[in-house]
């Protein structure tokens, strides 16, 4: 038997969690926002709990998320590994004057 869980919704609230990020998410919308947002729309996990739970800025970009994650995490490049390269990049980005 192969139950498998889906990841991406527990991603998506890691990210949520950390406030920090969410200039950079809002970056790497804007690069494709209508193909995210319409990957994102289209996805089974638009209306699940975690993201549809949270404050206001939240709601705004959990979506984004999912649609930037969606788009990146076809072959070779699982959401994990996503995860991992949008950390390492908002490090960069925050480290970068030192």
């Amino acid at each position: 038997m192969s139950n498998q869980i889906n990841m991406l919704p527990f991603l998506l609230e890691a990210f949520a969690e950390n406030k920090n990020l969410y200039r950079d998410i809002d970056a790497l919308y804007m690069q494709d926002k209508y193909k995210f947002y319409k990957l994102a729309k289209l996805s089974s996990l638009y209306n699940h709990p975690i993201i549809c739970k949270g404050d206001i800025m939240r709601q705004e970009c959990d979506p984004k998320t999912l649609g930037i994650l969606l788009k990146k995490s076809a072959p070779p490049l699982s959401p994990t590994c996503l995860a991992v390269n949008l950390y390492i990049y908002h490090l960069s980005r925050t480290y970068s004057g030192c």
